[in-house]
């Protein structure tokens, strides 16, 4: 009837201690003593030896779970519908254009809405593993692009006059000036002539 002395991972059997360790943990699992057991009954304080046993060290090992935070990159042009997701060491990441899938999680990067200024789109993530290792941040990347509107110039009556140019391109907020019979817009200037005098009507320009 030898006692059995347990004291967490400590077994004392006759004076004689013996120590369960587990394996040092590492990225990917953590490993740790769970008990000690005869016949898969747990030993305990009162277990006394009366025959031939066996006496098991039991461990345990679990994944190491990490952070993935996700964030847009600050410009304000776009949004993200998660900005974290914890999961297990060696989830897979994967992406699809715009979605980002994390194990069982997708998270969608959704560019502003367009306005009459600007036209906003998603452009990349900025990913460094695609498999999650540790804690780690993915950027949704987006673009702002400045829209471009076409100005036609005509003439009230071709019979009256002519103007240089009949259109032009250019971006949203350019500035139109007026300076006589010219107009400026942007980089581009257009003139208007107007039709050379005949012996019956005199022609100019009147306005823009």
């Amino acid at each position: 009837d030898t006692p059995i002395t347990v004291e967490d991972n400590k077994l004392t059997i006759n004076g004689q201690e013996i120590i369960a360790t587990p394996t040092a943990s590492d990225a990917q699992y953590t490993y740790a003593f769970g008990n000690w057991t005869i016949d898969n009954v747990e030993v305990t304080t009162d277990s006394k030896i009366q025959t031939d046993l066996t006496i098991i060290a039991n461990f345990t090992r679990d994944t190491n779970e990490y952070r993935v935070t996700i964030e847009t990159d600050g410009t304000g042009y776009g949004i993200v519908n998660t900005s974290s997701v914890t999961v297990e060491y060696g989830t897979a990441i994967t992406v699809q254009d715009n979605v980002l899938i994390i194990g069982d999680t997708t998270v969608t990067a959704t560019p502003a809405t367009n306005t009459a200024q600007y036209t906003y789109a998603f452009n990349s993530w900025s990913i460094g593993n695609t498999t999650v290792t540790g804690d780690l941040t993915i950027t949704a990347n987006f673009t702002r692009d400045t829209n471009e509107y076409r100005v036609t110039i005509q003439s009230n009556n071709t019979s009256y006059g002519t103007v240089n140019t009949s259109s032009v391109t250019v971006e949203y907020g350019t500035a139109i000036t007026v300076q006589d019979n010219v107009l400026i817009i942007g980089d581009t200037t257009v003139t208007a002539t107007p039709k050379t005098d005949t012996a019956q009507y005199d022609y100019s320009f009147l306005n823009w």
